[in-house]
């Protein structure tokens, strides 16, 4: 269909005069061909709203053209305006021409964007049955079924995905995924060991086995997987970061520095990368630099939560709690949903004498994520540290209905109805907790130590210390 602009100066000019009309400074008439090259170069940079003009003057000049409308529809999903995408193929396309396998592909893509996954399948299965670039359009499968909880199924798409094309880089990551979600790393990193001997040079293979090593707790492998993946593409600054990463895990701080400083100079300087330099000089114990480094992530991007909960919490463990609550406080802005960084907050608070703020940040916490037992457990003993042994009892009997078994909790009532004077339900509060778990009753007398010193409380434990 191109052969003509095979040559890149006939394209280079070819694009040249198409811009040169848009400025008004020629007159231009081009087959369809001519647009369609034109569409697919600036496709491929990303330029999206100059491809739609192509669209546009190609429509003009050829206004029967069902191809125009399709270039059109995919473009539209590709800045996910997946609504008018639709109304294009299914006014102007698929009426007349309702075969059309392109025009199906992207009708499927339109489905998938607003969520009709369902539909897109149907669509999709019928395209591959008819042949239609089998890479892509399985791939897309995977995609599908991956978004309706057939996940199984998704796999077996994304590795015939790869076996049609070793190099799809979106398959090897979505099958890196499946395999994390279905829980099946030792199966993940057998695959990926038999692809890479039989497609050595996929960095992205590579890759994906390093963060599945690492998944794996096995940094060394990790590391020899990324530094493959280097090796075989020495701008693949993905696999740079993470094998930095690595390397600070693994008590390597310098290293990690070094690689940090080589990402900075493929890329540019970026709010992650300064993040992750941040982290590794607190590994190295290096206070300037640390808190230089978050100063620069944030500068880099203002919007980047993490950098300035990381920030805030490292002046919690500086034990500067003062310092820490504003940009603990920006980072629940930033990020509000973000349980931890609530937590954090009201710890900041707490410390800093702020008790009302600070029981709010615990509440909020545990709104946002009500299965973790420690927001409950910190939040509960703010209340008895500050004398409220009843809010005490009640957050801890609330925190039973999430977890009706824990220890944890039923020694913690125990202490707090003890120390709040109602003896008989301590009792039976404890009695509970040592039938559950005996050993971490240790754990309640390490935080309530003047439990130690009540001989009935005590004889109870020793009666259960031989059941």
């Amino acid at each position: 269909m191109r052969k003509e602009f095979d040559s890149g100066e006939q394209k280079k000019a070819l694009i040249q005069n198409f811009e040169r009309h848009l400025k008004g400074e020629t007159n231009l008439f081009l087959d369809w061909e001519a647009f369609e090259e034109i569409i697919e170069h600036y496709v491929d940079k990303g330029k999206y709203n100059l491809a739609l003009k192509a669209c546009a003057l190609a429509e003009e000049m050829h206004p029967f053209s069902m191809e125009t409308f399709v270039a059109k529809a995919r473009i539209l999903n590709y800045q996910e305006q997946f609504e008018e995408a639709l109304t294009i193929l299914e006014e102007r396309v698929l009426p007349l021409q309702a075969s059309d396998l392109d025009a199906l592909s992207e009708k499927a893509h339109s489905l998938f964007g607003l969520g009709d996954c369902e539909s897109s399948l149907e669509i999709l299965e019928h395209v591959l049955l008819m042949g239609h670039e089998r890479e892509e359009t399985l791939y897309r499968i995977g995609l599908a079924k991956m978004a309706l909880d057939r996940v199984e199924e998704a796999i077996g798409c994304f590795k015939q995905t790869l076996e049609s094309n070793p190099y799809h880089s979106n398959a090897l990551f979505e099958l890196a995924y499946c395999y994390d979600v279905t829980d099946k790393i030792d199966e993940s990193v057998k695959y990926y060991m038999r692809f890479i001997d039989e497609e050595p040079y996929s960095q992205h293979a590579w890759y994906n086995l390093g963060i599945l090593f690492n998944k794996q707790g096995k940094r060394e492998k990790a590391i020899w997987a990324y530094d493959y993946a280097t090796l075989i593409d020495p701008t693949f600054s993905s696999a740079m970061f993470n094998m930095g990463k690595t390397y600070a895990e693994s008590g390597k701080p310098d290293k990690a520095l070094e690689i940090f400083s080589e990402v900075v100079k493929l890329e540019g300087p970026s709010s992650e990368v300064y993040l992750q330099m941040a982290l590794t000089y607190q590994i190295k114990g290096d206070d300037n630099n640390t808190i230089l480094n978050f100063q620069n992530a944030i500068q880099e991007n203002e919007n980047f939560a993490e950098a300035w909960f990381f920030l805030g919490n490292y002046l919690v463990e500086q034990l500067k709690f003062t310092d820490a609550i504003p940009f603990l406080k920006k980072a629940t802005q930033l990020e509000p949903d973000n349980d931890h960084f609530w937590r954090t907050l009201g710890q900041a608070r707490f410390h800093c004498g702020n008790i009302t703020d600070a029981l709010e940040a615990y509440e909020e916490a545990v709104v946002l994520n009500p299965a973790e037992i420690n927001i409950w457990t910190e939040w509960s003993d703010m209340y008895q540290w500050t004398q409220q042994s009843d809010k005490a009892v009640e957050i801890m009997t609330a925190a039973l209905e999430e977890f009706p078994d824990a220890a944890q909790c039923h020694y913690r009532l125990a202490a707090y109805n003890f120390l709040g004077g109602k003896r008989s339900q301590a009792v039976e509060n404890l009695e509970k907790a040592l039938t559950n778990d005996f050993e971490k009753h240790k754990d309640l007398i390490v935080f309530f130590p003047e439990l130690e010193k009540d001989d009935e409380m005590m004889r109870i434990i020793d009666k259960y210390r031989n059941k």
